[in-house]
């Protein structure tokens, strides 16, 4: 059996970055579900959240996702449709917080259409 490439002192070659789990809850503004939930790091690299949706409210969603740690993110949010075919897609600003919860603007022809806003409660208003 071969051994690993040892480089100096008995240390790997290449170590996976750090990662930091991301968390939050995502809103709908209209009430269609959440479809799905894309975290695309700054790097050009991402991944879909692992969704928990509340079955009262659909149009709400925890998610969670591993990504390197100290990379910004946009969280890119799906609104009614499927998790493969959107109905619409809103996304938030680029941040770096460990947790955050959003709600989307997914109604045509408000004024903030298509992005998603920082809220602190699920009673967003």
């Amino acid at each position: 059996m071969a051994s690993p490439l040892l480089l100096g002192k008995g240390r790997l070659p290449w170590s996976p970055a750090p990662q930091q789990t991301i968390t939050g809850l995502v809103y709908c503004d209209s009430g269609r579900a959440v479809a799905n939930i894309w975290i695309a790091e700054e790097t050009g690299v991402g991944l879909y959240a692992t969704r928990t949706p509340n079955q009262d409210m659909p149009s709400a969603t925890a998610y969670r996702a591993a990504i390197p740690k100290g990379v910004a993110y946009q969280l890119h949010v799906g609104c009614g449709g499927t998790a493969q075919h959107w109905g619409m897609s809103a996304s938030s600003k680029n941040t770096t917080a460990a947790s955050l919860n959003v709600h989307c603007d997914d109604i045509a022809g408000e004024t903030a259409y298509q992005t998603c806003k920082l809220v602190t409660s699920p009673a967003h208003g």
